[in-house]
């Protein structure tokens, strides 16, 4: 397949920005991807001055999603004066979100495995993430990424608890390749139509390594055909430091694009099916209903 070329971003493809390596900035235009923006991760630059930058800088118009800090933080701790670091943190990154109309924000869960049992953890992690989707404007979204979980099922818990469809899955592949006991397929068909944003890269099943979509053993194209039936609606970032255009290459066939339609309204009749239709070039893609 040919790269399309110049044009809107596709919100349903695109590419972390976790270096800002013009090879991968490059290619991400020339195949149409859309931009996942990591320059927020770092507490130091979540100040105005950085926001500014960040508007000067011509990037915003491809970015359709930003990844929000984790460094150092723990969401769901039981200390309260840990709890108050990770509410500032990632209630600055979740107004950024608004400052910037960037539709959506990635977040870890803070979930780190043998630390404390997984009901306590929960009950935590619950009272912790409804305090942060209160601050979400209306038709924004919080995907929640794991990271360090051996298993999909205290995310499941967490999601279906919290009930707010704001709050949605970020699932991301290689993280669940490295560090759980369960495959990649087994998490897609656990967390279904929870999962709004997939991460996708690859490795060799024991460190995480961010590779390029061939540079690993997850079956790839045979994972991106299983999130096609569980979630058709999610949408799908590399974060990648390799490989950048023969991974583009690959999700641009396994994923071809679709007219531009209207953007999704979270009141909308359907859910899913509204934003499946809107999903491809330039829509902003909010959550959909629980199916």
């Amino acid at each position: 397949m040919s790269p399309p070329g110049a044009g809107p971003p596709r919100s349903d493809l695109s590419a972390s920005s976790m270096a800002e390596e013009p090879e991968l900035l490059d290619a991400a235009r020339s195949f149409g991807f859309g931009l996942e923006y990591s320059g927020f991760v770092d507490p130091r630059a979540q100040g105005p001055a950085s926001v500014e930058s960040f508007l000067r800088s011509g990037l915003r118009e491809r970015v359709v999603a930003m990844h929000g800090p984790f460094v150092d933080l723990m969401p769901g701790s039981m200390d309260e004066e840990v709890d108050a670091v990770a509410r500032k943190r990632i209630a600055r990154g979740i107004e950024i979100c608004a400052e910037t109309g960037i539709p959506g924000i990635v977040l870890h869960t803070g979930w780190f495995p043998k630390t404390y049992p997984g009901a306590l953890w929960v009950e935590n992690a619950l009272r912790f993430w409804e305090a942060m989707a209160g601050g979400m404007r209306s038709g924004a979204a919080i995907y929640l990424e794991n990271v360090y979980e051996e298993g999909p099922e205290l995310l499941v818990e967490l999601l279906d608890r919290l009930g707010d469809r704001r709050v949605r899955a970020c699932l991301d592949l290689g993280h669940a390749h490295a560090n759980s006991r369960l495959s990649v397929a087994g998490w897609i068909e656990a967390l279904g139509h929870r999962i709004g944003r997939v991460h996708l890269h690859n490795n060799h099943g024991s460190r995480d390594e961010h590779n390029g979509l061939e540079g690993g053993t997850i079956d790839i194209e045979a994972a991106c055909r299983l999130l096609e039936r569980r979630c058709p609606e999610a949408a799908w970032n590399l974060e990648i430091m390799n490989g950048y255009a023969a991974s583009m290459r690959l999700l641009s066939r396994l994923r071809p694009g679709l007219p531009p339609a209207r953007g999704p309204s979270l009141t909308d009749a359907g859910g899913g099916s509204t934003i499946a239709r809107s999903r491809r070039h330039g829509e902003p893609a909010g959550p959909p209903e629980a199916q």
